[in-house]
């Protein structure tokens, strides 16, 4: 989930290169109704996400029974949104500059 088309464009490309389906929404209320009606292996979320952030949608799914095991990886621009992400229950933390560099990695790791 992000509103960032070139992010979005380079986070699908490389997810999908390493064998993972990607399903997109462009803002959070978006991504709440796509999860619920197709629950994914695994989220990435960005924190700036338009119409609800990133943060308020990871709490949302975390403290939600039907979800709060789904993995979830949330995507911020600045490290001091770290204490915040884990604080919402994201499993993995990545800044967004360098988040190509370990996304699907990082996406691996949490559905295996």
């Amino acid at each position: 989930m992000d509103g960032d088309q070139k992010f979005l464009d380079h986070m699908t490309k490389s997810l999908e290169d390493s064998g993972f389906a990607v399903q997109i929404a462009k803002d959070g209320l978006a991504g709440l109704q796509m999860v619920k009606e197709d629950t994914p292996s695994a989220a990435i979320i960005s924190g700036s996400l338009p119409r609800c952030n990133g943060f308020i949608v990871t709490r949302l799914l975390k403290f939600d029974e039907n979800y709060k095991m789904l993995p979830i990886i949330l995507v911020a621009d600045d490290e001091s949104d770290k204490a915040l992400a884990g604080q919402m229950g994201a499993d993995v933390f990545l800044i967004k500059n360098n988040a190509e560099d370990f996304i699907s990695e990082q996406a691996k790791k949490i559905t295996d």
